[in-house]
């Protein structure tokens, strides 16, 4: 049991570092979903605003992370679910 809390414990402080090195260059926010809509677990949905001068566009990253992907960080990187919205510029 301990070695398994350790585990997840490592998970978290490593997923914990690569959203600081995200939010350090552009806005971030967080947001926790609970259930619902036929999900049996909650998430962690991450957005960042990214601007992109050179290409005059501003882009919206959206990461989902569901708390199996979390167990198995960074082995279950794959199971990340994301979405781009371009607010505006090129696609």
């Amino acid at each position: 049991m301990a070695q398994r809390i350790g585990s997840l414990w490592n998970s978290a402080q490593r997923l914990r570092s690569e959203i600081q090195l995200v939010s350090q260059q552009y806005p971030t926010s967080f947001a926790l979903t609970t259930g619902g809509n036929g999900q049996s677990t909650s998430r962690l949905k991450i957005s960042s605003t990214i601007l992109l001068p050179l290409k005059k566009a501003k882009v919206v990253l959206e990461y989902n992370v569901a708390s199996e992907v979390l167990v198995n960080f960074p082995g279950g990187l794959n199971g990340i679910e994301t979405d781009v919205r371009v607010i505006y510029g090129d696609e």
